[in-house]
């Protein structure tokens, strides 16, 4: 199986390859600044390691976890309780699935890029669908649900 390595080398392979793709072919607009290719290439590598978000010893677990811990002393410091509440069930995810299950599956991959479809663009959630779906190709593992 591939390593946290190489998932991100062939994510970023996939994610590279759509976004030539899409400035040949115009489908999505994405701006094609420096900044922004910056930004997408950091979040697609995000997205690449999270099907392995299931494993509590992997990088994508610790870097989920540093996030989520601030993100809570901080909701909570700002009165924002829904998001400490939020961020509280996200570290529960590895103590709820299990490894090789929900999180590699079509499915999961679609609702965990759906927030950057909202935020940024459609082009944005399909460079981050594509991250993640290149991770589940690596594995061997794609399942629908």
């Amino acid at each position: 199986m591939p390593g946290y390595k190489e998932h991100m080398i062939i994510g970023m392979i996939f994610v590279f390859g759509f976004l030539l793709f899409n400035y040949a072919f115009g489908w999505f607009n994405i701006a094609y600044t420096l900044e922004n290719m910056a930004v997408l290439m950091v979040v697609s590598l995000f997205y690449s390691l999270l099907p392995d978000y299931d494993i509590s010893s992997s990088k994508i677990s610790a870097v989920i976890t540093l996030i989520c811990v601030f993100g809570i002393i901080f909701s909570f410091m700002f009165g924002e309780t829904l998001l400490g509440i939020f961020l509280a069930v996200v570290l529960l995810v590895p103590h709820i699935f299990k490894h090789r299950g929900f999180l590699h599956s079509i499915m999961a991959g679609v609702l965990l890029s759906l927030p950057m479809w909202l935020i940024a663009g459609m082009g944005v959630f399909l460079c981050c669908f594509i991250a993640y779906f290149s991770h589940l190709l690596a594995d061997g593992e794609i399942k629908l649900i």
